[in-house]
């Protein structure tokens, strides 16, 4: 059994309380504690983070700069569509766009220009992607696909997620990567473009996975919100290291017949601002984030658990898809 481990952060403008913009828009998040404390604890514990840029940090030649100088990392792409054309629009107090309210040539659109973009200012075409708010479309996987992107890392299991006029239900989705599907997000398919969703664990998942398809959209999310069932993310932002060393061990107990299991760490650059921090986080506060986060490492390490990017999981699936292609 091989096991694998990718962290992947949201890196976007500098956002306040709430996640309500900041007039004029800043990038200190990503300008200085990206190189200044985020790299210097993913060089020491040896781990290979993903930085996947929105729009507006491509578009900052101070994060350009920033982010092309740094090693041992991975780049890719992040869509909030209200920052890039057709029908850009002038930010107000917070982003409420998700590319699946878009039409399918208009989110087509703006994720062409998102990748172009991208590889304007990096010299190089990104291969993994993740939806701003969750919010992939039934035609993500597809656009993606066509793009030339190679993974995928959108999918919260367990969650459902609700936006004025849609709903986004994750909970019959793998918490595995899987090569998708063009007729549906949830499910298995034969498309080049492999899933590897967030690491979020249920003590009940395996006996919920057995009858949530068939569970009404408001049973289900009353249930998840009781605190046994309940999923936990492997996240700092929500778990301390006690509660991430849970869902390590959780998740790879029950994968533990999986030739190679991923665990999928996420975040946001800006969680570690003490100054504008969307969770209203203290200096205290981050203290304990990276120290949790830390420590999941040591531990992550001890078990001797390998770090990659979110692209490097790609080819170890698509070797198991041909050795084992039924």
């Amino acid at each position: 059994m091989n096991i694998y481990c990718a962290v992947s952060i949201d890196t976007e403008c500098d956002q306040g309380v709430g996640w309500r913009m900041l007039s004029p828009m800043k990038f200190t998040s990503v300008t200085e504690s990206v190189p200044n404390i985020l790299q210097k604890i993913f060089l020491k514990h040896h781990v290979m983070p993903t930085y996947l840029l929105s729009p507006e940090v491509l578009e900052n030649q101070a994060c350009v700069d920033t982010l092309r100088s740094l090693s041992h990392v991975e780049l890719g792409s992040h869509l909030h569509g209200e920052f890039v054309e057709p029908l850009s629009k002038p930010i107000g107090d917070s982003i409420s766009d998700f590319q699946a309210m878009y039409p399918p040539g208009i989110e087509a659109a703006k994720m062409a220009n998102l990748t172009r973009l991208f590889e304007e200012k990096m010299g190089f075409k990104p291969t993994s992607f993740r939806a701003g708010r969750w919010g992939i479309s039934p035609h993500t996987f597809k656009i993606l696909d066509e793009l030339g992107y190679l993974v995928d890392s959108s999918v919260t299991p367990y969650f459902i997620w609700e936006f004025p006029n849609y709903v986004l239900d994750y909970k019959t989705a793998p918490d595995v990567p899987y090569f998708t599907s063009s007729e549906n997000l949830m499910v298995r398919g034969n498309m080049r473009l492999l899933q590897v969703p967030v690491t979020i664990y249920s003590h009940y998942g395996r006996m919920f996975n057995k009858w949530k398809a068939d569970l009404p959209h408001w049973a289900s999310g009353i249930l998840l919100k009781v605190p046994l069932w309940r999923p936990m993310w492997l996240r700092p932002t929500y778990s301390d290291f006690n509660q991430m060393k849970q869902v390590i061990d959780a998740y790879i107990s029950a994968h533990s017949s999986e030739e190679d299991i991923v665990l999928n760490m996420m975040f946001h650059s800006v969680e570690i601002l003490a100054e504008e921090n969307p969770y209203r986080f203290n200096q205290k506060r981050i203290g304990l984030f990276l120290n949790s986060m830390e420590r999941t490492f040591d531990y992550l390490n001890q078990r001797g658990v390998k770090f990659l990017g979110l692209s490097d999981v790609h080819p170890i699936f698509e070797k198991r898809r041909k050795c084992h292609p039924n």
